[in-house]
């Protein structure tokens, strides 16, 4: 019994370790996901609503508040992210067509 031990104590590890990651891996497309969400909306509110900054971030969804949001207004693009997961994405904004991402 005293030669399982470590090796039962290895797979515990292991399955915890994996059971970690897979949530990490979830919570971070569910972070992609809402980043993406923040671009487009946010570009579409800027851009083609022609509102302020401030006032499109108050229209965002809830628990989008502690994304990075920076305007190029000389570029018509927002790049969102979020720094904890390292995720990013951007929209640009077509003149006659919208916003699309990027």
């Amino acid at each position: 019994m005293r030669r399982a031990a470590p090796w039962i104590v290895a797979a515990a590890v292991a399955l915890v370790a994996g059971r970690a990651l897979s949530g990490w891996l979830h919570v971070r497309r569910l972070a992609r996901y809402g980043v993406a969400v923040t671009a487009k909306q946010m570009c579409s509110c800027i851009f083609v609503d022609g509102r302020d900054e401030a006032g499109c971030r108050g229209d965002m969804p809830e628990g989008t508040e502690h994304l990075r949001v920076a305007v190029d207004r000389a570029d018509d693009t927002v790049h969102a992210r979020n720094p904890f997961f390292l995720v990013e994405r951007r929209a640009h904004h077509h003149e006659g067509t919208g916003c699309t991402l990027e």
